[in-house]
């Protein structure tokens, strides 16, 4: 097996046929598995690399194409109309697993991040924003707090209630969870200026100090 690697890695991959390539994102060998991706990516094979990350029976070559998708996405606005969709697809497969929704996730955050939220059309922020909702009340804290951050991302002021329920829901017993819940709140509050001034009186002290945190970040 060390010896097929070292071939593939040697210069076999950059040779391959695509198909060989979607193949070798499920291979044994975590670098075989990247360069592959790499290649795909290289090549920009989009058709490729959205059926691999839509493929959520397998855990590893989802996540590759899911991480493929993220790299074309990250390269043009234009691409996160071709991504998007493919992640809410993801976020609403009741199969997909708990980790590869948190992958998603991470995607549409970033893209969000990198091109801002004219890039997606209205009904993928749609799906997504409600798909990112629904998510923050997981009981994996894991996924609840990456959708908390995608959530204020994506959303509006309407998206302030699952945040704080959230926070509530938190107990301040997961910092990260936490911490991820209040950056949504941030970026929430970052395209509705004064809105975190009015939830100072919110029920629950960990709403609360979520609050306090976001506007700590404020300065």
């Amino acid at each position: 097996a060390s010896q097929r690697s070292a071939s593939l890695l040697g210069g076999e991959i950059v040779k391959s046929e695509s198909a060989t390539l979607v193949d070798l994102l499920s291979h044994a060998d975590r670098r075989v598995r990247q360069q592959a991706q790499f290649e795909l990516v290289r090549r920009k094979a989009q058709e490729e690399l959205t059926t691999a990350a839509r493929t959520v029976s397998h855990e590893t070559l989802a996540r590759h194409g899911v991480w493929g998708c993220w790299q074309l996405g990250l390269e043009s606005a234009q691409q996160v109309q071709l991504v998007a969709p493919v992640m809410a697809e993801i976020l609403s497969t009741s199969t997909a697993s708990d980790e590869l929704r948190i992958q998603a996730i991470r995607v549409v955050s970033d893209l969000v991040f990198r091109h801002g939220l004219k890039s997606f059309s209205e009904n993928d922020r749609a799906a997504l924003r409600d798909s990112v909702r629904s998510l923050t009340q997981s009981d994996n804290l894991r996924v609840a707090g990456f959708a908390a951050v995608a959530c204020g991302a994506l959303g509006g002021s309407e998206d302030v209630s699952p945040l704080l329920t959230l926070l509530n829901r938190i107990d301040n017993n997961d910092p990260v969870a936490r911490h991820q819940a209040s950056m949504g709140l941030l970026y929430l509050v970052q395209r509705h200026p004064g809105l975190l001034e009015s939830l100072t009186t919110t029920s629950g002290a960990p709403a609360r100090l979520g609050v306090l945190l976001a506007l700590r970040r404020m300065g």
